[in-house]
């Protein structure tokens, strides 16, 4: 199977940009920057347990009951959560279970939807230790960015880079390091987008993206996503939703990483239905880097 299209933008060229100590601004190369705005980092819009008090009953966070499907006791209950982006967002569960329950939650253009399965024998907790975390990007818009270069090593720069660019803190000593309170700090960055590939794109029924040369695949992480029906909550008037794919799945929808040749990955979708594959790398700056022997 060939690897998807590519719809690879250009470097933008406004913004704001920080030099690295010692280098010209208007000649810095990506990874030679401290900050830079155009850099699509991941960003929370949500991180949150979304859960109802009992089946049936209100929401935390402002969610609400929507009904549900199927005859007792093997109901499913639906919950959802306004988050208003208009367009299916890049989500993740978080936790010890996200594993199992993580495929409960899902999204679409306007909210996120949890189903709950009724509770029997199967003893399916209402507070599941799922977190969902929520990035204002758009899972079902394929792009791919151009800002492929590997870290720096800045670790002959720590004492310049260490009190050097801007920074921002919620209150108090703007000089203390308390993580807690930082507002903005270039050194402490998130990962970034690298690509969206989706099946406008594919070649064939299966969603694939190869690793840009100068990075491995152990510099990218891969996320994939399914959009299908939200269970049979209601058959007259279907919600489409896009779910988080776990890697490696016995059925399809999954998501497999190495391949082709070790150098990329593919989502194969439930035949008939969209699939999406977000592919995300470590921040443009490299973090200060300490030798330890034991």
């Amino acid at each position: 199977m060939a690897a998807n299209s590519s719809t690879l933008i250009d470097r933008r060229d406004y913004g704001l940009k920080i030099a690295m100590p010692g280098y010209d601004l208007t000649l810095a190369t990506d990874n030679q920057t401290l900050f830079n705005s155009s850099f699509p980092i991941l960003q929370i819009k949500v991180l949150a347990s979304l859960k109802p008090d009992t089946l049936g009953g209100p929401a935390n966070n402002s969610g609400e009951y929507c009904g549900f499907a199927g005859t007792a006791p093997f109901r499913m209950f639906v919950y959802r959560w306004y988050h208003g982006l208009g367009f299916p967002p890049f989500h993740v569960p978080l936790g010890k279970n996200s594993t199992y329950y993580g495929s409960y939650y899902s999204v679409d253009s306007q909210y996120i939807y949890r189903v709950i399965p009724e509770e029997t024998d199967l003893g399916i907790p209402l507070d599941d230790g799922v977190k969902l975390l929520v990035c204002p990007i758009d899972i079902s818009k394929d792009i791919e960015y151009p800002y492929t270069a590997l870290p720096m090593d800045i670790s002959g720069l720590y004492g310049q880079v260490g009190d050097y660019g801007f920074k921002s803190v919620e209150f108090g000593d703007i000089m203390t390091d308390d993580y807690d309170n930082l507002g903005i700090n270039p050194r402490l960055q998130s990962q970034m987008l690298l690509a969206v590939k989706t099946m406008d794109t594919s070649v064939g029924t299966t969603v694939e993206y190869i690793v840009p040369d100068g990075l491995s695949i152990d510099d990218v992480m891969f996320y994939g996503f399914s959009n299908q029906e939200l269970g049979d909550y209601d058959s007259s008037n279907p919600i489409m939703t896009w779910t988080y794919v776990g890697k490696f799945s016995q059925a399809t929808p999954w998501l497999r990483v190495g391949y082709p040749d070790g150098n990329g990955a593919q989502i194969v979708p439930v035949t008939g239905n969209n699939a999406s594959l977000v592919c995300t790398r470590q921040p443009m700056v490299a973090p200060v880097v300490t030798g330890v022997t034991v």
